[in-house]
């Protein structure tokens, strides 16, 4: 079977013998590496690649070349490949203005370093996946996976219409201090989840995703060196049609990496303010009564809720503990090493029961612990 070919376009001949020379002991043995000085030369090449049956993975392509410029050159290939731009510092307007129209997925600021390498890594895996996962990399974008997460939301989780979710979350700080996280697959957003970097100060003014100040729900001191070091994270959104891809654990494992290699003192806790939520008072009940029979329950670092829940007198069997499943979510976030922190809360704004819960980021369970924090 014939290799995909990685197509590289500089007008210098020194830049693509420095890429063909970075790029062998790397790609080689899964990637032809084809070099072209201008993007007429590379337009006349792709056409007889393509004729042969053959396929290009990605496009580097260097913005200022004489003739054809490099965003010119990837508006005319549509959605067939993985494109990167080099540009000069100059150039990073009509890079970011390329990302927002869908022509490239990244733009590396030459020279090149070890970044460039990281990007194609990224579009590698949209190979074998069929989309790759990286952070946000424009504000619109970021504002783009914002609607898709508020219209998941909304829908899904609260049963309200769209406008009337996005209006209830736009109350909040959240919005104007969150970091996305999406899930791409041809140029379009399938998924997203977004990250909170939490201290003392953003607890006290910002509040939680749900426009409530987080003492509302917590404690904080409650739980061992949780406030210095605080993240709280959102599930994962995931346009419908693409719910059966495995989307969602793709995109904990870039916030992950984020996490532990990217910061000079990794976070102790990622915070999860409701990993599933029922509108049934009873159901809440036997939710929380298995889990704590499961194990998933941590009473050693037990978070105080202020708000009480909402109780049914009717006593629980142990037959109806052991035949209810527990919710999805649940189920994934206690094999990851997520617990359970303190009694299920009522949000009366939702009239919902969510279920907070932490984990420690330096001690997820195998084999999700390699899974998560490698490559």
């Amino acid at each position: 079977m014939d290799k995909v070919i990685i197509m590289c376009i500089d007008d210098e001949p020194q830049i693509l013998d420095s890429l063909r020379r970075d790029f062998m002991p790397r790609y080689g043995d899964n990637y032809d590496i084809e070099l072209c000085e201008s993007a007429e030369e590379a337009l006349e090449i792709r056409e007889e690649i393509l004729s042969e049956g053959r396929k290009i993975g990605i496009f580097i392509v260097d913005q200022r070349m004489p003739g054809m410029k490099g965003i010119d050159f990837l508006k005319q290939l549509e959605k067939e490949a993985g494109k990167i731009l080099l540009t000069a510092y100059a150039d990073t307007e009509v890079a970011i203005e390329g990302i927002n129209n869908k022509c490239i997925d990244f733009y590396i600021r030459k020279p090149y370093d070890e970044m460039l390498f990281d990007k194609i890594d990224y579009l590698m895996s949209a190979f074998d996946k069929g989309y790759f996962v990286v952070k946000a990399r424009t504000e619109e974008e970021r504002i783009e996976a914002l609607y898709l997460q508020d219209t998941v939301f909304s829908e899904e989780y609260l049963g309200l219409p769209y406008e009337k979710g996005k209006d209830l979350i736009k109350k909040s700080s959240y919005a104007e201090t969150t970091e996305m996280f999406v899930a791409v697959k041809d140029k379009e957003i399938i998924g997203t989840t977004s990250l909170n970097r939490i201290n003392k100060d953003y607890a006290k003014k910002l509040g939680t995703i749900l426009g409530l100040p987080i003492e509302d729900y917590y404690n904080i001191k409650n739980v061992k060196d949780v406030d210095e070091n605080l993240v709280q994270l959102r599930n994962a959104a995931i346009k419908p049609e693409y719910q059966n891809m495995r989307i969602g654990p793709m995109i904990w494992k870039e916030i992950f990496k984020e996490l532990m290699t990217k910061q000079p003192v990794p976070p102790k806790y990622a915070m999860i303010i409701s990993g599933s939520r029922t509108k049934d008072a009873r159901k809440a009940m036997i939710i929380l009564e298995k889990a704590k029979r499961l194990g998933i329950y941590d009473y050693e670092h037990k978070v105080q809720l202020k708000h009480e829940s909402k109780r049914t007198e009717k006593s629980i069997s142990d037959e109806e503990i052991e035949d209810t499943p527990l919710p999805r979510l649940l189920k994934l976030y206690s094999k990851i090493g997520f617990n359970l922190n303190g009694e299920s809360y009522f949000d009366e704004s939702f009239n919902q029961y969510g279920y907070p819960m932490l984990i420690d980021c330096n001690d997820i369970k195998e084999p999700f612990k390699s899974y998560f924090l490698n490559d």
